[in-house]
């Protein structure tokens, strides 16, 4: 499926603004704290459409949080970002809802250069994406984010990986529950916290492997 490169910026507002406002004045989320285990996500439903974002420690999804450095390393990363981009398995809404993916975008700094949105086989103009004949740009600019991590974070390197998503449900009236796959396709997940906004106002809710089920 050929997916949009970017969600429709009227959403992407309605999105950003809930959960700054929803996350209190600094416009930070207050349950963000970089924990190995945990995740965060947001979801928002604006008439038809679902917003979900979802940011987690790199860990969780690959198993370390360095800049890749081996073959193995470097598919792990890959695969996770295409398992990410599977929304529809990772994310099961009420089935009357009629719920379906339209666009998904992965970000983190393990990727380099890349940028997993659903085109990343080719660019427009049915080239091969550039990030397969510059291996030497990707040596310094994989350097210099090691260099980052290390001054921001001391010795210790963080990294996360961001997933974006957008839904569009032809019976959102319908729409009563979300079903989260993560912990199956990710065992390293150990909890999700989660903020909700919808129509009816805020809610929150601590997601597990055990109970991965929120109403909505």
């Amino acid at each position: 499926m050929s997916l949009p490169r970017t969600i429709p910026g009227a959403s992407i507002l309605v999105l950003s603004t809930a959960f700054c406002f929803a996350s209190g004045d600094d416009g930070h989320r207050q349950h963000g704290a970089h924990v190995h285990g945990i995740a965060q996500m947001n979801l928002a439903v604006e008439g038809q459409n679902v917003l979900l974002e979802l940011t987690s420690p790199s860990i969780n999804i690959v198993g370390f949080e360095h800049m890749p450095s081996t073959d193995e390393q470097h598919h792990a990363v890959h695969e996770a970002a295409e398992k990410l981009e599977d929304g529809s398995s990772l994310f099961e809404f009420s089935k009357d809802a009629g719920c379906t993916m339209v666009a998904a975008e992965i970000e983190s700094v393990l990727l380099g250069d890349e940028h997993h949105d659903g085109h990343d086989d080719e660019d427009s103009h049915g080239k091969e994406p550039t990030h397969e004949k510059d291996d030497d740009h990707h040596d310094a600019h994989d350097k210099g984010h090691d260099h980052a991590a290390a001054e921001e974070h001391g010795d210790e390197e963080h990294s996360e990986f961001a997933a974006r998503y957008q839904f569009t449900c032809s019976s959102p009236q319908k729409l009563k529950s979300l079903t989260v796959n993560l912990f199956t396709a990710f065992p390293g997940f150990e909890e999700v916290e989660t903020q909700i906004i919808t129509g009816s106002g805020q809610t929150g809710a601590e997601l597990t492997a055990g109970n991965n089920r929120v109403e909505l």
